[in-house]
C-alpha cells in the first residue's frame, strides 16, 4: 500500500521526517513563550513595540522632563540617564515652585539645582515638559518665591488650626495628623 500513487486518502497522511516535525514543534513553543514573556516582541510588521516598566522611559532620554516627587516638589531638567529602578539623572535641572498669591495670581519661581540624581522610589509622576504651559503665569525670583511659599505655608497652618478649633467647639474630634506633618511633608 505504501507504493500506491495518487493523493493520500483519509487514513493515509504524508509523513514529515521526525527531526523536521520536532524542529517545527520547538519553534512554535519558543514563539509562544516569547509572546507570553516578552509582549514587546509579539508585534506585527508596522506596529510599534510596547516596552514594559521603566524601559518606557528610555524614549524620554535627552528630552526636557517634569518630575513630581513624593514630597510634592517639582523638578524640571534634561533626562540624561536612568536605570532599571527608575533612578533618574537630570541635567541643568531647576526646582519649580508654584504659589497662589493673595491677588489670585499664580506665580512661579525656579531654583537652580544643576545635576540632580533622583531615587526612583521618590518619583510620583514624570512626563515631557511643555514650556508653553507656564506662559500665562508670572515668573518671580527665587528669593521672592521662597518668601511667598513660606507665607502660603503659614496661612495654611492658620487655616488648619481654625478648622481644628471649630471642630472641637462642635464636639467633633479633629483628625490626627500624620507622622509626615511633623516634617512639613
Amino acid at each position: 500500500r505504501q507504493n500506491q500513487k495518487g493523493p493520500p486518502g483519509p487514513y493515509q497522511q504524508m509523513q514529515t521526517p521526525p527531526n523536521q516535525r520536532y524542529q517545527q514543534q520547538m519553534q512554535q513553543q519558543q514563539q509562544q513563550q516569547q509572546q507570553h514573556m516578552y509582549p514587546a516582541m509579539a508585534v506585527g510588521i508596522g506596529q510599534t513595540a510596547y516596552l514594559a516598566g521603566t524601559a518606557t522611559l528610555v524614549q524620554d532620554v535627552d528630552k526636557q522632563v517634569l518630575v513630581v516627587l513624593r514630597d510634592n516638589r517639582i523638578l524640571i531638567g534634561w533626562l540624561r540617564s536612568l536605570d532599571q529602578f527608575a533612578n533618574l539623572m537630570l541635567h541643568r535641572s531647576v526646582e519649580r515652585i508654584y504659589v497662589h498669591g493673595p491677588d489670585s495670581l499664580v506665580r512661579f519661581g525656579d531654583i537652580e539645582r544643576g545635576l540632580y540624581l533622583v531615587r526612583g522610589e521618590n518619583v510620583l509622576l514624570m512626563g515631557e515638559f511643555d514650556p508653553s504651559y507656564d506662559a500665562n503665569l508670572t515668573q518671580v525670583s527665587a528669593d521672592e518665591i521662597l518668601q511667598l511659599q513660606h507665607q502660603e505655608q503659614e496661612d495654611q497652618k492658620k487655616r488648619e488650626e481654625r478648622r481644628r478649633r471649630a471642630m472641637i467647639e462642635c464636639g467633633l474630634m479633629p483628625t490626627v495628623p500624620d507622622a509626615f506633618d511633623e516634617f512639613g511633608l
